[in-house]
């Protein structure tokens, strides 16, 4: 699958793996990882969680930008040379990471 087309917990998912962060499925079909040994699991989705996606996009330094002509879309950018869009600010950052760390393709 095209890492500029992930969204939802399939985006979540990979962003995790371009990461290193380990998670899992709850018995309720959620992706949750540990963010602390001393902490319970709690939900993984940082292409919804600010809490979760911002300290991403600050730590990888992902320039957001809203291109407001032609295509009504988020625009995340990372050296060297990763543009990728997506519909809210937090899931073209996290398709940008993504592809960033694992390419183009994933899965």
């Amino acid at each position: 699958m095209k890492s500029g087309e992930l969204n939802g917990e399939q985006l979540d998912y990979w962003v995790a793996k371009a990461l290193g962060i380990e998670t899992v499925r709850a018995d309720d079909g959620t992706l949750r990882y540990t963010p602390h040994p001393s902490l319970p699991n709690q939900r993984w989705r940082p292409s919804s969680f600010w809490s979760q996606g911002g300290p991403i996009i600050e730590k990888h330094k992902i320039e957001l930008n809203w291109e407001w002509e032609g295509n009504d879309a988020w625009t995340a950018t990372m050296p060297p040379e990763t543009n990728v869009d997506g519909e809210t600010a937090l899931e073209a950052a996290m398709r940008a990471i993504v592809e960033n760390r694992l390419g183009s393709n994933v899965g």
